[in-house]
């Protein structure tokens, strides 16, 4: 039977994999987890990307802390890319995405409003900033510490499950020789910023830039996505409009294989339950 090893997004400070498992079907002994999040519990308390939220509406955001520092360079590549997204203007024409985000239709923010999902794209961005340079939180070097965890998580063939930031995490573990980290029999990205240029230098890369197949992946790579995915979307900004990593990935093998037609209806069309509600076919061997 096939094991698991789940690994979350930004913003999933309490544990979130419960509701991972049992939207697939998961019983607790086939998975365990990379709980990273805990260790930025003090800065966004509430995130509704954890949640599977409607197209309804969404909850408030709440913020208790100012963002993560960064270094000058890091804020200053941050700000030039949600400039590019539209997301540094001071007075947006409503409280909805600007249109630089919509390339060949409108961006739909399910009433979320402007600044939510401005704050959330920032705040999550530095987090990743946080994990690629290796940057210390609450004295403990955050890239160290989760593949820490990746290590302790993962068993010899087991499928790697990863949303989010966590796709960032899951490619760079599986493409570094990590000495406690045994190869994974396939690995699923949804809802992935892999294509954000601003994050290429610190990534494993073959020498013109390019993603690769993560050489600890022994079977295929499924990445899947909702063209309308906010984190999606700013690829495109940075890319002409180009979504998804396929035309980013070096030789794969034939392993590698896109899904970029998801219909996500949960907030910033990023919902984790919600990617694995409709891509859990996929996801889950043949019975």
């Amino acid at each position: 039977m096939t094991r698991f090893v789940f690994v979350h997004g930004v913003g999933n400070y309490e544990d979130p994999f419960t509701g991972w498992a049992t939207t697939l079907g998961v019983p607790p002994d086939r998975y365990s987890v990379v709980h990273w999040g805990k260790l930025f519990s003090t800065k966004i308390p509430w995130s509704p990307f954890m949640l599977n939220a409607s197209a309804t509406g969404s909850a408030p955001l709440s913020i208790d802390s100012s963002p993560l520092p960064l270094d000058a360079q890091d804020e200053a590549a941050l700000s030039k890319l949600l400039d590019a997204a539209g997301f540094n203007e001071i007075e947006p024409a409503a409280l909805d995405i600007p249109a630089s985000m919509g390339f060949d239709a409108p961006y739909d923010p399910l009433g979320a409003s402007w600044w939510a999902l401005r704050t959330i794209v920032d705040y999550a961005l530095r987090e990743v900033f946080y994990y690629l340079h290796n940057r210390e939180h609450g004295g403990v070097a955050i890239r160290d510490r989760i593949r820490e965890m990746f290590e302790d998580a993962i068993q010899p063939g087991d499928v790697v499950v990863a949303h989010s930031m966590g796709s960032i995490i899951a490619y760079d573990c599986l493409s570094r020789d990590l000495p406690k980290a045994p190869k994974a029999a396939a690995l699923v990205t949804l809802g992935s910023p892999l294509g954000l240029n601003l994050l290429r230098d610190w990534l494993p890369r073959d020498p013109k830039r390019h993603l690769v197949m993560p050489p600890r992946v022994m079977g295929q790579w499924s990445n899947a996505f909702d063209p309308r995915d906010i984190f999606v979307r700013l690829e495109g900004v940075e890319w002409g409009g180009k979504l998804g990593l396929l035309g980013d990935l070096a030789s794969t093998g034939g392993r590698f294989r896109e899904y970029g037609d998801l219909k996500i209806e949960g907030f910033g069309h990023h919902a984790a339950l919600e990617y694995l509600e409709k891509f859990g076919d996929q996801i889950l061997p043949p019975a």
